[in-house]
């Protein structure tokens, strides 16, 4: 101690000197903090082209008017975030109501975020989204799914009278996949960009309202899945490609389809539920690949937010499939056509709202 005084009294601004790096530190600290978020700064370290390509769309701003625009939420460059652990759990909630209600799971889980300031969690919980939502439609049907390929390839399974008489639903399906998976390769990246514009999801939220409303006013509503043939697999399959757009929905453009083609309701919902099988493992797969190739596979402090995103789309999913077949067994679809339209015009009031002056 007696030292110490001693090189204290020897150096009476030591103190001050030290205090004085240390906020010299911390004020570079903030600088350079201040810098990375406004984007003048770019990270160094092992960030690959394709992250930062989808670190690009993911700052993609949702356009107003003229040039003003508002800033989506940021994925980090790693390709993913540590998502908090009630964030996983609510979006996961959102996809697994939003993505078989005819209401658009990408335009919610584009428009929630954006409205509680939350990251989106990145191609990480995009893959743990569609893997939920997978999980959720093959567990609901899946004695549907294994008598359908059974008789697609000559095979009796299964006690369904109606898959009964339609032995060759297996390729209708396939035939009807054509078309979205078309436009999923060729508009990918236009849909996670350019058509994440608020004023195109609005829009689409309220048109594609309207259809659902003159289709469930103007079908016949007589077809069972019995009946169902090439021409209305195909119809189908060209409405589901327009789900690419956020706010189309692809349960409420394949569902309008099917009664047009005058299937029943809960046949028209079943129908678009089975043709979306494929789809959702195509688009889940995709994404699961590019995280492998070029995020190193699963980070592990996005874990426990994958799992529980996950889980909770897969519940609620299988919970919203049950309830939503047995509501259209009664009921109309005008509360979602109210639905649709009310957030649509909510989604313009925000964006005017929140547009920067």
């Amino acid at each position: 101690m007696k030292a110490v005084r001693t090189v204290a009294a020897r150096h009476p601004h030591s103190k001050i000197l030290r205090k004085k790096r240390i906020y010299e530190r911390l004020f570079s600290t903030i600088a350079l903090l201040t810098q990375l978020e406004s984007g003048q700064l770019e990270l160094q370290g092992p960030v690959n082209e394709f992250e930062r390509r989808k670190v690009a769309a993911n700052r993609s701003k949702i356009h107003t008017s003229g040039d003003r625009e508002l800033d989506m939420p940021e994925a980090s460059p790693a390709l993913c975030t540590l998502m908090p652990l009630l964030h996983a759990i609510i979006l996961g909630i959102v996809q697994g109501l939003t993505e078989f209600l005819p209401v658009s799971s990408s335009a919610h889980l584009i428009v929630v975020p954006w409205i509680l300031g939350w990251d989106d969690g990145g191609l990480t919980f995009d893959v743990a989204l569609h893997v939920g939502t997978l999980a959720a439609v093959v567990l609901f049907f899946l004695r549907d799914w294994v008598q359908i390929i059974a008789q697609g390839f000559g095979w009796s399974a299964g006690d369904d009278l109606g898959l009964s008489r339609n032995r060759g639903l297996l390729w209708l399906l396939v035939a009807g996949t054509v078309p979205g998976g078309i436009a999923g390769l060729l508009f990918e990246k236009q849909a996670e960009s350019a058509l994440r514009s608020p004023y195109i999801i609005a829009s689409a939220a309220i048109v594609v309202g309207l259809i659902m409303w003159l289709a469930d006013s103007a079908g016949r509503k007589e077809n069972d899945i019995g009946r169902v043939s090439l021409t209305d697999s195909l119809t189908v399959g060209v409405a589901q490609a327009f789900a690419i757009v956020p706010g189309v929905s692809r349960s409420g453009s394949t569902i309008s389809a099917g009664l047009f083609r005058d299937l029943d309701r809960a046949t028209a919902a079943r129908f678009s539920f089975l043709l979306s099988t494929p789809i959702i493992a195509g688009a889940a797969a995709k994404k699961a690949w590019e995280l492998m190739k070029h995020g190193g596979g699963l980070p592990h402090d996005m874990q426990i937010a994958f799992i529980a995103g996950t889980l909770a789309s897969a519940i609620t999913g299988c919970i919203t499939i049950a309830f939503f077949l047995n509501f259209l067994r009664r009921r109309s679809l005008g509360f979602f056509v109210w639905y649709r339209v009310l957030f649509g015009i909510m989604v313009i009031a925000l964006a005017f709202i929140r547009r920067p002056a």
